[in-house]
Protein backbone atom coordinates (compact mmCIF):
# COMPACT_ATOMS: atom_id res chain seq x y z
CA UNK A 1 0.00 0.00 0.00
CA UNK A 2 1.45 3.36 -1.06
CA UNK A 3 0.35 6.85 0.01
CA UNK A 4 0.33 9.30 -2.90
CA UNK A 5 -0.43 12.98 -2.86
CA UNK A 6 -0.35 16.19 -4.93
CA UNK A 7 0.09 18.79 -6.08
CA UNK A 8 3.17 20.73 -4.92
CA UNK A 9 5.50 23.04 -6.78
CA UNK A 10 8.49 21.25 -8.23
CA UNK A 11 11.91 22.47 -7.15
CA UNK A 12 14.79 21.10 -9.19
CA UNK A 13 12.38 18.45 -10.58
CA UNK A 14 11.73 16.87 -7.19
CA UNK A 15 7.93 16.85 -7.63
CA UNK A 16 6.93 15.21 -10.93
CA UNK A 17 3.41 14.02 -11.73
CA UNK A 18 2.15 11.83 -14.56
CA UNK A 19 -1.20 11.88 -16.44
CA UNK A 20 -2.70 9.15 -14.25
CA UNK A 21 -2.01 11.14 -11.09
CA UNK A 22 -3.54 14.26 -12.62
CA UNK A 23 -6.64 12.33 -13.78
CA UNK A 24 -7.12 10.86 -10.33
CA UNK A 25 -8.32 14.29 -9.25
CA UNK A 26 -11.34 13.87 -11.56
CA UNK A 27 -11.87 10.22 -10.64
CA UNK A 28 -12.95 11.39 -7.23
CA UNK A 29 -15.85 13.41 -8.67
CA UNK A 30 -16.74 11.74 -12.02
CA UNK A 31 -17.64 8.10 -12.64
CA UNK A 32 -17.18 6.23 -15.92
CA UNK A 33 -19.82 6.99 -18.55
CA UNK A 34 -21.15 9.21 -21.35
CA UNK A 35 -22.37 12.71 -20.43
CA UNK A 36 -26.12 12.82 -21.03
CA UNK A 37 -26.37 16.60 -21.44
CA UNK A 38 -23.60 17.13 -24.02
CA UNK A 39 -24.55 17.01 -27.71
CA UNK A 40 -26.50 13.86 -28.58
CA UNK A 41 -24.61 11.73 -26.06
CA UNK A 42 -22.69 9.92 -28.84
CA UNK A 43 -25.92 8.51 -30.30
CA UNK A 44 -25.41 6.36 -33.42
CA UNK A 45 -27.63 6.98 -36.46
CA UNK A 46 -27.71 5.73 -40.09
CA UNK A 47 -25.30 7.39 -42.49
CA UNK A 48 -24.98 7.23 -46.27
CA UNK A 49 -24.75 3.75 -47.76
CA UNK A 50 -22.76 1.40 -45.52
CA UNK A 51 -21.92 4.16 -43.03
CA UNK A 52 -23.21 5.02 -39.58
CA UNK A 53 -22.74 8.36 -37.83
CA UNK A 54 -21.72 8.94 -34.20
CA UNK A 55 -23.17 12.14 -32.78
CA UNK A 56 -21.56 14.89 -30.71
CA UNK A 57 -20.74 13.91 -27.14
CA UNK A 58 -18.23 13.65 -24.31
CA UNK A 59 -17.29 10.64 -22.20
CA UNK A 60 -15.07 9.78 -19.23
CA UNK A 61 -13.62 6.27 -19.08
CA UNK A 62 -10.55 4.80 -17.40
CA UNK A 63 -9.18 8.10 -16.07
CA UNK A 64 -9.37 9.71 -19.56
CA UNK A 65 -11.79 11.98 -21.42
CA UNK A 66 -13.04 11.69 -25.00
CA UNK A 67 -14.81 14.48 -26.88
CA UNK A 68 -16.42 14.16 -30.33
CA UNK A 69 -17.27 17.69 -31.54
CA UNK A 70 -19.05 16.80 -34.83
CA UNK A 71 -20.78 13.92 -36.58
CA UNK A 72 -18.25 11.10 -37.04
CA UNK A 73 -18.81 8.78 -40.03
CA UNK A 74 -17.79 5.14 -39.62
CA UNK A 75 -17.87 2.56 -42.39
CA UNK A 76 -19.38 -0.91 -41.90
CA UNK A 77 -17.42 -3.62 -43.68
CA UNK A 78 -18.97 -5.46 -46.64
CA UNK A 79 -21.97 -7.59 -45.60
CA UNK A 80 -21.94 -11.36 -46.01
CA UNK A 81 -23.65 -12.71 -49.14
CA UNK A 82 -25.89 -15.17 -47.25
CA UNK A 83 -25.64 -14.69 -43.49
CA UNK A 84 -26.35 -11.75 -41.18
CA UNK A 85 -24.09 -10.35 -38.47
CA UNK A 86 -24.07 -7.79 -35.66
CA UNK A 87 -21.32 -5.15 -35.49
CA UNK A 88 -20.71 -2.98 -32.42
CA UNK A 89 -19.67 0.69 -32.42
CA UNK A 90 -17.36 1.18 -29.44
CA UNK A 91 -15.43 3.83 -27.59
CA UNK A 92 -11.99 2.34 -26.94
CA UNK A 93 -9.42 3.48 -24.38
CA UNK A 94 -5.86 2.25 -24.88
CA UNK A 95 -3.16 3.03 -22.30
CA UNK A 96 -0.50 0.89 -23.96
CA UNK A 97 2.75 2.86 -24.11
CA UNK A 98 2.88 2.54 -27.89
CA UNK A 99 -0.66 3.94 -28.31
CA UNK A 100 -1.87 6.06 -25.38
CA UNK A 101 -5.06 7.17 -27.20
CA UNK A 102 -8.83 6.86 -27.25
CA UNK A 103 -10.85 6.12 -30.39
CA UNK A 104 -14.35 5.41 -31.68
CA UNK A 105 -14.46 2.46 -34.05
CA UNK A 106 -16.53 -0.46 -35.35
CA UNK A 107 -15.90 -4.00 -34.09
CA UNK A 108 -17.19 -6.43 -36.71
CA UNK A 109 -19.23 -9.41 -35.57
CA UNK A 110 -19.27 -12.92 -37.01
CA UNK A 111 -21.80 -13.73 -39.75
CA UNK A 112 -24.17 -16.49 -38.64
CA UNK A 113 -27.73 -17.75 -39.00
CA UNK A 114 -28.41 -16.39 -35.49
CA UNK A 115 -25.80 -13.62 -35.07
CA UNK A 116 -24.72 -12.17 -31.73
CA UNK A 117 -22.73 -9.02 -30.92
CA UNK A 118 -18.93 -9.44 -30.87
CA UNK A 119 -17.07 -9.98 -27.62
CA UNK A 120 -15.45 -6.71 -26.57
CA UNK A 121 -11.93 -6.31 -25.18
CA UNK A 122 -11.39 -5.58 -21.49
CA UNK A 123 -7.77 -5.81 -20.34
CA UNK A 124 -5.48 -3.83 -18.06
CA UNK A 125 -4.55 -1.61 -21.02
CA UNK A 126 -7.41 -1.76 -23.55
CA UNK A 127 -11.13 -1.40 -22.79
CA UNK A 128 -14.03 -1.16 -25.27
CA UNK A 129 -17.39 0.35 -24.30
CA UNK A 130 -20.41 -0.27 -26.62
CA UNK A 131 -22.14 2.79 -28.06
CA UNK A 132 -24.49 0.83 -30.36
CA UNK A 133 -25.08 -2.50 -32.11
CA UNK A 134 -25.68 -2.47 -35.88
CA UNK A 135 -27.67 -5.37 -37.39
CA UNK A 136 -25.98 -6.01 -40.75
CA UNK A 137 -28.31 -8.11 -42.88
CA UNK A 138 -26.76 -10.00 -45.77
CA UNK A 139 -26.28 -8.01 -48.97
CA UNK A 140 -27.59 -4.83 -47.29
CA UNK A 141 -26.65 -1.57 -49.05
CA UNK A 142 -27.85 0.98 -46.48
CA UNK A 143 -29.14 1.14 -42.92
CA UNK A 144 -32.33 2.35 -41.24
CA UNK A 145 -32.65 3.38 -37.59
CA UNK A 146 -34.40 0.07 -36.88
CA UNK A 147 -31.09 -1.68 -37.67
CA UNK A 148 -29.30 0.23 -34.88
CA UNK A 149 -29.66 -0.47 -31.15
CA UNK A 150 -28.05 2.29 -29.10
CA UNK A 151 -26.41 0.98 -25.92
CA UNK A 152 -25.38 4.27 -24.32
CA UNK A 153 -27.18 4.38 -20.99
CA UNK A 154 -27.02 0.63 -20.35
CA UNK A 155 -24.92 -1.03 -17.68
CA UNK A 156 -22.14 -1.66 -20.25
CA UNK A 157 -21.94 2.06 -21.12
CA UNK A 158 -23.83 4.18 -18.56
CA UNK A 159 -24.81 7.84 -18.65
CA UNK A 160 -22.99 10.36 -16.47
CA UNK A 161 -25.78 12.62 -15.22
CA UNK A 162 -23.83 14.70 -12.69
CA UNK A 163 -20.99 14.68 -10.23
CA UNK A 164 -20.56 11.14 -8.83
CA UNK A 165 -23.78 10.06 -10.56
CA UNK A 166 -24.33 7.60 -13.42
CA UNK A 167 -27.64 6.42 -14.81
CA UNK A 168 -28.23 2.83 -15.95
CA UNK A 169 -31.53 2.86 -17.88
CA UNK A 170 -31.83 -0.94 -17.70
CA UNK A 171 -33.05 -0.52 -14.13
CA UNK A 172 -35.34 2.40 -15.02
CA UNK A 173 -37.05 0.59 -17.90
CA UNK A 174 -37.47 -2.52 -15.74
CA UNK A 175 -39.09 -0.31 -13.08
CA UNK A 176 -41.52 1.13 -15.63
CA UNK A 177 -42.44 -2.36 -16.78
CA UNK A 178 -42.96 -3.54 -13.20
CA UNK A 179 -45.12 -0.52 -12.41
CA UNK A 180 -47.25 -1.15 -15.49
CA UNK A 181 -47.66 -4.86 -14.63
CA UNK A 182 -48.77 -3.95 -11.11
CA UNK A 183 -51.29 -1.39 -12.41
CA UNK A 184 -52.62 -3.72 -15.10
CA UNK A 185 -53.00 -6.63 -12.63
CA UNK A 186 -55.02 -4.33 -10.40
CA UNK A 187 -57.31 -3.47 -13.31
CA UNK A 188 -57.82 -7.13 -14.16
CA UNK A 189 -58.81 -7.86 -10.57
CA UNK A 190 -61.34 -5.04 -10.66
CA UNK A 191 -63.18 -6.11 -13.84
CA UNK A 192 -66.81 -7.19 -13.42
CA UNK A 193 -69.28 -8.61 -15.93
CA UNK A 194 -69.38 -5.28 -17.74
CA UNK A 195 -65.65 -5.47 -18.48
CA UNK A 196 -65.36 -2.83 -21.18
CA UNK A 197 -67.12 -0.15 -19.16
CA UNK A 198 -65.22 -0.98 -15.98
CA UNK A 199 -61.87 -0.98 -17.77
CA UNK A 200 -62.63 2.41 -19.31
CA UNK A 201 -63.60 3.74 -15.89
CA UNK A 202 -60.30 2.52 -14.42
CA UNK A 203 -58.32 4.18 -17.22
CA UNK A 204 -60.18 7.47 -16.83
CA UNK A 205 -59.58 7.37 -13.09
CA UNK A 206 -55.85 7.53 -13.81
CA UNK A 207 -55.98 9.54 -17.02
CA UNK A 208 -57.61 12.90 -16.22
CA UNK A 209 -56.73 14.69 -19.44
CA UNK A 210 -56.72 11.78 -21.93
CA UNK A 211 -53.43 13.17 -23.31
CA UNK A 212 -50.31 11.37 -24.41
CA UNK A 213 -48.26 12.91 -21.59
CA UNK A 214 -50.81 12.21 -18.85
CA UNK A 215 -49.16 11.12 -15.60
CA UNK A 216 -50.31 7.89 -13.97
CA UNK A 217 -49.54 7.60 -10.24
CA UNK A 218 -47.06 4.80 -9.52
CA UNK A 219 -44.73 3.72 -6.76
CA UNK A 220 -40.97 3.46 -6.75
CA UNK A 221 -40.07 6.31 -9.14
CA UNK A 222 -38.41 9.53 -8.07
CA UNK A 223 -41.14 11.72 -9.55
CA UNK A 224 -43.91 9.38 -8.38
CA UNK A 225 -45.44 9.16 -11.82
CA UNK A 226 -44.90 7.58 -15.23
CA UNK A 227 -46.24 9.00 -18.50
CA UNK A 228 -48.01 7.00 -21.18
CA UNK A 229 -45.00 7.65 -23.41
CA UNK A 230 -42.77 5.97 -20.85
CA UNK A 231 -45.14 2.99 -20.71
CA UNK A 232 -45.16 2.72 -24.49
CA UNK A 233 -41.37 2.68 -24.51
CA UNK A 234 -41.31 -0.34 -22.20
CA UNK A 235 -44.01 -2.29 -24.07
CA UNK A 236 -43.04 -4.72 -26.80
CA UNK A 237 -44.15 -3.36 -30.20
CA UNK A 238 -41.44 -2.75 -32.75
CA UNK A 239 -41.06 -2.35 -36.50
CA UNK A 240 -38.86 -5.19 -37.78
CA UNK A 241 -38.75 -4.66 -41.54
CA UNK A 242 -40.02 -2.28 -44.20
CA UNK A 243 -40.25 -2.79 -47.96
CA UNK A 244 -40.91 -0.01 -50.48
CA UNK A 245 -42.22 -1.18 -53.87
CA UNK A 246 -40.13 -0.43 -56.95
CA UNK A 247 -42.06 -2.32 -59.65
CA UNK A 248 -39.32 -4.98 -59.85
CA UNK A 249 -38.83 -6.68 -56.49
CA UNK A 250 -40.92 -8.17 -53.69
CA UNK A 251 -40.16 -8.24 -49.95
CA UNK A 252 -37.92 -11.01 -48.63
CA UNK A 253 -37.57 -10.73 -44.86
CA UNK A 254 -34.97 -13.14 -43.51
CA UNK A 255 -33.79 -13.80 -39.97
CA UNK A 256 -37.06 -12.64 -38.39
CA UNK A 257 -36.27 -12.08 -34.68
CA UNK A 258 -37.77 -14.46 -32.12
CA UNK A 259 -38.10 -11.74 -29.47
CA UNK A 260 -41.87 -11.35 -29.91
CA UNK A 261 -45.04 -13.46 -29.77
CA UNK A 262 -46.98 -12.20 -32.81
CA UNK A 263 -46.29 -10.51 -36.15
CA UNK A 264 -48.38 -7.79 -37.80
CA UNK A 265 -48.06 -6.71 -41.44
CA UNK A 266 -49.50 -3.34 -42.52
CA UNK A 267 -49.54 -2.65 -46.25
CA UNK A 268 -50.71 -0.10 -48.80
CA UNK A 269 -49.98 -0.71 -52.46
CA UNK A 270 -50.70 -0.93 -56.18
CA UNK A 271 -49.77 -3.62 -58.71
CA UNK A 272 -47.80 -2.99 -61.91
CA UNK A 273 -50.70 -4.57 -63.85
CA UNK A 274 -52.03 -2.14 -66.50
CA UNK A 275 -55.17 -3.99 -67.61
CA UNK A 276 -57.54 -3.29 -64.72
CA UNK A 277 -58.59 -5.56 -61.86
CA UNK A 278 -56.45 -6.51 -58.91
CA UNK A 279 -53.69 -8.92 -57.94
CA UNK A 280 -53.37 -11.04 -54.83
CA UNK A 281 -50.20 -10.77 -52.79
CA UNK A 282 -48.91 -13.86 -50.94
CA UNK A 283 -46.14 -14.56 -48.47
CA UNK A 284 -44.30 -17.86 -48.56
CA UNK A 285 -43.02 -19.10 -45.20
CA UNK A 286 -39.41 -20.19 -44.66
CA UNK A 287 -38.88 -20.38 -48.44
CA UNK A 288 -41.40 -23.26 -48.72
CA UNK A 289 -42.51 -23.41 -52.38
CA UNK A 290 -44.48 -26.67 -52.07
CA UNK A 291 -48.27 -27.04 -52.10
CA UNK A 292 -48.62 -26.80 -48.32
CA UNK A 293 -50.85 -23.70 -48.00
CA UNK A 294 -54.62 -23.44 -47.54
CA UNK A 295 -56.72 -20.28 -47.91
CA UNK A 296 -60.33 -19.25 -47.35
CA UNK A 297 -61.64 -15.91 -48.60
CA UNK A 298 -64.82 -13.99 -47.69
CA UNK A 299 -65.28 -10.65 -49.44
CA UNK A 300 -67.73 -8.16 -50.88
CA UNK A 301 -67.99 -6.82 -54.43
CA UNK A 302 -69.92 -3.79 -55.57
CA UNK A 303 -72.18 -4.64 -58.52
CA UNK A 304 -74.01 -1.93 -60.52
CA UNK A 305 -77.26 -2.49 -58.66
CA UNK A 306 -76.38 -4.34 -55.48
CA UNK A 307 -73.55 -5.16 -53.18
CA UNK A 308 -73.00 -8.85 -52.68
CA UNK A 309 -70.77 -11.11 -50.58
CA UNK A 310 -68.78 -14.03 -51.89
CA UNK A 311 -67.14 -16.93 -50.07
CA UNK A 312 -64.35 -18.86 -51.75
CA UNK A 313 -61.77 -21.48 -50.79
CA UNK A 314 -59.92 -21.45 -54.11
CA UNK A 315 -57.81 -24.49 -54.92
CA UNK A 316 -56.40 -26.06 -51.77
CA UNK A 317 -53.70 -26.99 -51.03
CA UNK A 318 -51.63 -24.62 -53.15
CA UNK A 319 -48.06 -23.29 -53.35
CA UNK A 320 -48.78 -19.54 -53.46
CA UNK A 321 -48.24 -18.90 -49.74
CA UNK A 322 -50.24 -17.16 -47.02
CA UNK A 323 -52.73 -14.62 -48.40
CA UNK A 324 -51.33 -11.24 -47.38
CA UNK A 325 -52.63 -8.51 -49.67
CA UNK A 326 -54.79 -7.25 -52.54
CA UNK A 327 -53.13 -4.72 -54.84
CA UNK A 328 -55.18 -2.84 -57.44
CA UNK A 329 -54.08 -2.50 -61.05
CA UNK A 330 -51.84 0.36 -62.13
CA UNK A 331 -54.76 2.20 -63.81
CA UNK A 332 -55.67 4.27 -60.77
CA UNK A 333 -53.99 5.90 -57.82
CA UNK A 334 -56.44 4.13 -55.49
CA UNK A 335 -54.47 1.51 -53.58
CA UNK A 336 -55.30 -1.65 -51.71
CA UNK A 337 -54.67 -1.54 -47.97
CA UNK A 338 -54.85 -4.05 -45.19
CA UNK A 339 -53.60 -5.75 -42.05
CA UNK A 340 -52.26 -9.29 -41.70
CA UNK A 341 -51.85 -10.93 -38.28
CA UNK A 342 -49.53 -13.90 -37.77
CA UNK A 343 -50.38 -15.14 -34.24
CA UNK A 344 -47.82 -17.13 -32.23
CA UNK A 345 -45.38 -17.12 -35.15
CA UNK A 346 -42.53 -18.76 -33.20
CA UNK A 347 -44.55 -21.60 -31.65
CA UNK A 348 -43.74 -25.15 -32.71
CA UNK A 349 -46.96 -27.00 -31.82
CA UNK A 350 -49.67 -25.75 -34.22
CA UNK A 351 -49.84 -24.93 -37.92
CA UNK A 352 -48.98 -21.29 -38.66
CA UNK A 353 -51.93 -19.05 -39.64
CA UNK A 354 -52.42 -15.63 -41.21
CA UNK A 355 -55.56 -13.54 -40.62
CA UNK A 356 -55.98 -10.90 -43.33
CA UNK A 357 -58.34 -7.90 -43.51
CA UNK A 358 -58.27 -5.82 -46.70
CA UNK A 359 -60.08 -2.85 -48.24
CA UNK A 360 -59.91 -1.60 -51.84
CA UNK A 361 -62.01 0.47 -54.25
CA UNK A 362 -64.15 -2.51 -55.23
CA UNK A 363 -64.99 -3.71 -51.72
CA UNK A 364 -63.42 -5.23 -48.67
CA UNK A 365 -62.92 -8.68 -47.27
CA UNK A 366 -61.38 -11.13 -44.86
CA UNK A 367 -59.23 -14.18 -45.48
CA UNK A 368 -57.64 -16.89 -43.42
CA UNK A 369 -54.62 -18.90 -44.49
CA UNK A 370 -52.61 -21.59 -42.87
CA UNK A 371 -49.30 -23.28 -43.59
CA UNK A 372 -49.43 -26.98 -42.81
CA UNK A 373 -46.17 -26.91 -40.86
CA UNK A 374 -45.49 -26.41 -37.15
CA UNK A 375 -42.05 -24.81 -37.59
CA UNK A 376 -41.46 -21.30 -36.27
CA UNK A 377 -41.61 -18.53 -38.88
CA UNK A 378 -38.13 -17.14 -39.55
CA UNK A 379 -38.56 -15.91 -43.13
CA UNK A 380 -41.38 -14.36 -45.18
CA UNK A 381 -41.00 -13.96 -48.96
CA UNK A 382 -43.39 -12.07 -51.24
CA UNK A 383 -45.03 -13.98 -54.11
CA UNK A 384 -47.48 -12.22 -56.45
CA UNK A 385 -50.04 -14.39 -58.23
CA UNK A 386 -48.57 -13.42 -61.62
CA UNK A 387 -45.53 -11.71 -63.09
CA UNK A 388 -46.69 -8.36 -61.70
CA UNK A 389 -44.96 -6.67 -58.75
CA UNK A 390 -45.75 -3.97 -56.17
CA UNK A 391 -45.24 -0.69 -57.99
CA UNK A 392 -43.40 2.39 -56.75
CA UNK A 393 -45.28 3.97 -53.85
CA UNK A 394 -46.31 0.65 -52.30
CA UNK A 395 -45.23 0.12 -48.71
CA UNK A 396 -45.14 -3.02 -46.56
CA UNK A 397 -44.18 -2.80 -42.86
CA UNK A 398 -43.72 -5.83 -40.60
CA UNK A 399 -44.01 -5.39 -36.82
CA UNK A 400 -43.38 -7.69 -33.85
CA UNK A 401 -45.38 -7.43 -30.64
CA UNK A 402 -46.31 -9.27 -27.45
Amino acid sequence: MTVTYGFYDSLTNDRRYNAMQFSSLFDSIINNGVFMSIGTALAVTPGTGLHVAVGVGRAWFDHTWTYNDSSLALVITTPHTVLDRIDTVVLETNSNQATRANSIKVIAGTAASSPVPPTLTHTSEVNQYPLADVFVTHQVTSFAQQNITNRVGTSACPFVTGILQTLNIDVLVAQWGDDFDTWFTYLQNQLDSNQAANLQAQILEHDHTHGLFTLIPTAGLVDGAVSLLKLAASLRFQKLFEFAGDGVNEPDWTSIPTDFTHLLLIYNGISTRNLGGEDDFWLRVNNDTTASYHSTDYHSHQAPAIEHWQWSTGSNPHAMGMHAGILLANTTLISGSGLVLFPNYKGTTLYKTAIHFAIWSGGFGFSNSYWSNTAAINRLTGNMQSTYKPRTGSLFSLYGFN
